[in-house]
């Protein structure tokens, strides 16, 4: 279960910033929230939780993401499609390119698009060089809640999430740094299946499986 932890750690994760619908609670107007990316950016990202590090590369669109995440000696390659609903996973070893709905991930839909998470503002910071406004985040759907803060640039950057969250092995704590930010406009081929791939449907519940232990 480890690789399929990863998986949905890194997605999350990186998904935040997506088309999030949340109560709010600002400091004044020109204060972004912590979910909504207005820009485009490529991160290193280190996720700790559950007793694991979780060292990953992503590119960031408002309606894309990828992430590359080492797994034994190989690399696990995700891109999520938010205006398509879809996910791909590059399968090591083979030119095969899984393809999943998102519907069948409702941990992840449900940290993106959940109406019932509260963030307040508390004040700014500068991290890395970076202002950013720092966010105390409370609620959430079952098997997406989180009690936290979440630091973020004004576009909507995530530079840093601490807190307790909903994972797949119960409420654990969790915590993300971003570091190399880079904001600039990311390579649309990022964000599709490479040349030569076959794309092949997987229901969710085969790549858990794939994701749990079949990567060796």
């Amino acid at each position: 279960m480890r690789r399929l932890a990863a998986f949905l750690f890194v997605l999350v994760a990186a998904a935040w910033g997506g088309p999030v619908q949340a109560q709010f609670n600002v400091m004044g107007s020109g204060v972004a929230n912590p979910w909504t990316l207005t820009t485009e950016y490529s991160a290193d990202v280190v996720i700790v939780t559950g007793g694991q590090t979780i060292n990953s590369r992503i590119n960031r669109t408002s309606s894309a993401l990828r992430s590359e995440t080492p797994q034994n000696g190989q690399s696990l390659t995700a891109i999520v499609r938010l205006d398509r609903n879809l996910g791909w996973v590059l399968i090591p070893g083979t030119r095969n390119a899984a393809e999943v709905d998102l519907a069948g991930f409702p941990m992840i839909l449900a940290l993106l698009r959940n109406p019932t998470a509260t963030a307040t503002a508390e004040g700014t910071e500068t991290i890395d060089g970076m202002a950013v406004t720092r966010w105390r985040v409370v609620g959430g759907d079952p098997g997406a809640r989180f009690d936290g803060r979440v630091w973020a640039t004004s576009e909507g950057v995530v530079v840093k999430i601490d807190g307790i969250a909903d994972t797949p092995q119960g409420r654990q704590p969790f915590s993300l740094t971003a570091r190399n930010i880079r904001i600039a406009r990311q390579a649309a081929s990022l964000f599709e299946i490479p040349n030569g791939y076959q794309r092949i449907t997987v229901p969710p519940q085969l790549l858990q499986v794939m994701l749990g232990g079949g990567f060796r």
